[in-house]
């Protein structure tokens, strides 16, 4: 019996993906690049990596909204060029990020 519940332990992590969560923020004046009008950018980027994507509510006095990205941790999608493959929830924080940081609105230390 105890053979049978080691294999069977062995097999969950095969049968059942795992579920990777991965919660970041971003500054009020530039969610508008993952948002986009109408909700545009964050549906994009939904399809494109295949993650889920909620963006929190504003709370009052807090300068920042919460960003929680989230899906299987099969490492379904490819980065650039690269081989090397990462899952949807990865895919697309490395896409939130390079939205924050190429954007040109108000809180961007580099312009």
């Amino acid at each position: 019996m105890e053979a049978v519940r080691e294999e069977i332990l062995v097999m969950i992590p095969m049968l059942v993906p795992m579920i990777l969560c991965i919660a970041t923020s971003a500054p009020l004046e530039k969610i508008g690049s993952i948002i986009g009008r109408g909700g545009e950018n964050a549906k994009q980027l939904r399809t494109e990596t295949q993650a889920k994507i909620r963006i929190g509510e504003s709370v009052s006095g807090c300068e920042e909204r919460v960003i929680t990205i989230f899906s299987s941790s099969r490492e379904t999608n490819t980065i650039d060029d690269a081989e090397d493959k990462v899952c949807p929830a990865q895919d697309a924080l490395f896409r939130v990020h390079e939205r924050l940081a190429s954007d040109e609105g108000p809180g961007n230390e580099d312009s």
